[in-house]
């Protein structure tokens, strides 16, 4: 009589185990419309990457950045009132000591990409950067000579 009753346990766990067990789908056009894929034309200018702008933000050999593209690239630290890059919020520190931006060795790109990054207090952006009378860019108070207004793209 005990018999029965442990061949019906052995089934019901392995009907358990079968159910416990995922099945996959087909990937079919109801997941990828779920997924809502954004589209891109490959004839348009791919926007730069947030790295490529802050080092175009600081070079020689740049014509600079929009504001709109500056303000894409710094976050405003609640913590310590200072501008930190984008994709390095999450390493900032704000017990350390801001640089000198004056310094002849001070490279902004260097130090905004850095781990325990310290940021830029307003003091350093206004001493660092200009933004052009004609064309409104925004780059590097050190390289002011160097700056030339970006010519409009021929369609």
């Amino acid at each position: 009589m005990l018999r029965p009753l442990r061949d019906n346990r052995a089934a019901v766990n392995e009907l358990i185990r079968q159910q416990a067990l995922p099945h996959g789908h087909a990937f079919d056009k109801q997941y990828l419309r779920q997924a809502s894929i954004k589209k891109f034309n490959p004839k348009a200018q791919r926007p730069m990457s947030n790295t490529k702008l802050l080092y175009t933000s600081a070079s020689a050999f740049a014509d600079g950045i929009t504001i709109s593209q500056f303000g894409r690239i710094l976050r405003a630290c609640t913590g310590c009132n200072r501008y930190i890059f984008v994709d390095r919020c999450s390493s900032h520190n704000c017990d350390v000591a801001p640089v000198n931006v004056a310094e002849e060795s001070f490279y902004l790109p260097h130090m905004m990409m850095s781990g325990n990054c310290p940021g830029l207090t307003p003091k350093d952006i206004q001493a660092f950067y200009e933004v052009c009378d004609t064309c409104s860019n925004v780059y590097s108070h050190r390289y002011r000579r160097y700056h030339s207004c970006p010519q409009p793209e021929d369609d």
